[in-house]
């Protein structure tokens, strides 16, 4: 059985930061073909950049956690996060302050969503966001101690499924295969 989880809407804050950014790009652009004029390298190069760049975020933007019999999985546009139930040490929800003292790394800063890897400077360690806003909040740390953040409009209901398709697991690995027998 699988359950799918979407990572929700992107919040007011994120939308404003993604214009903010875009605004940004396209002043930068604008200034450099100012300055180096039409038809020049400069303007091709940071226009390369500048799509390289915009692509990467787009390919990493959240989609959804899915719960399903062996893992679970945090979707990405392109990438696949995948935790098995045994290398699963604990899921919690935290708070919109979770986010606090965290500073990018590699990601998003608000470009639809906050996702990438960050520093925590209270622990001093990375952690892995995948928010598309800043409330409702979970917490899954592994047991290589690597945490990430996911944001769910369900975080009660994720934790929920999450600890009973653990459970499920745990108790398929106990019984012995009555096919082998």
């Amino acid at each position: 059985m699988t359950q799918r989880f979407p990572t929700g809407d992107t919040d007011r804050r994120s939308r404003r930061l993604t214009v903010m950014w875009c605004a940004v790009t396209v002043i930068v652009l604008l200034v450099v073909w100012l300055l180096w004029g039409e038809g020049g390298y400069m303007i091709a190069w940071a226009a390369s950049l500048a799509g390289a760049i915009l692509l990467l975020h787009i390919m990493s933007i959240p989609r959804y956690t899915l719960v399903s019999d062996t893992a679970l999985e945090i979707h990405c546009v392109v990438e696949i996060t995948r935790i098995a139930y045994a290398d699963l040490r604990s899921i919690r929800r935290v708070g919109p302050d979770a986010l606090h003292d965290k500073y990018v790394l590699l990601g998003g800063y608000g470009f639809f969503g906050y996702y990438g890897y960050y520093f925590d400077t209270r622990r001093w360690e990375t952690v892995k966001l995948y928010c598309r806003e800043r409330r409702n909040l979970v917490e899954i740390t592994d047991i290589t101690d690597q945490r990430y953040i996911v944001s769910c409009p369900e975080p009660d209901e994720l934790i929920r499924t999450v600890r009973q398709a653990m459970h499920r697991r745990q108790e398929q690995l106990q019984t012995p295969d009555e096919n082998n027998g």
